[in-house]
């Protein structure tokens, strides 16, 4: 009977191991996805203000341009 037991907790035993290897990997692997998704946010974001930069350059630029040639004043 008391084989029974051990054998028993044996597997109890083995088998928490192996939730607690699978929600480890489960956690890394979501830290991993948290980690490349703000990378991507953060790419986003600085091409969103590089292209607004750039928008507002060329505005200047043309600004400029009419007012040289007399279409602004």
């Amino acid at each position: 009977m008391g084989s029974h037991y051990a054998h028993a907790a044996r597997q109890v035993h083995s088998l928490f191991i192996d939730v607690n290897e699978l929600t480890d990997r489960t956690e890394n692997a979501l830290k991993f996805i948290g980690d490349i998704y703000r990378f991507a946010v953060e790419q986003t974001a600085m091409s969103r203000g590089q292209f607004l930069e750039l928008i507002i350059v060329l505005i200047l630029v043309l600004e400029l341009v009419l007012v040289y040639m007399g279409v602004m004043k």
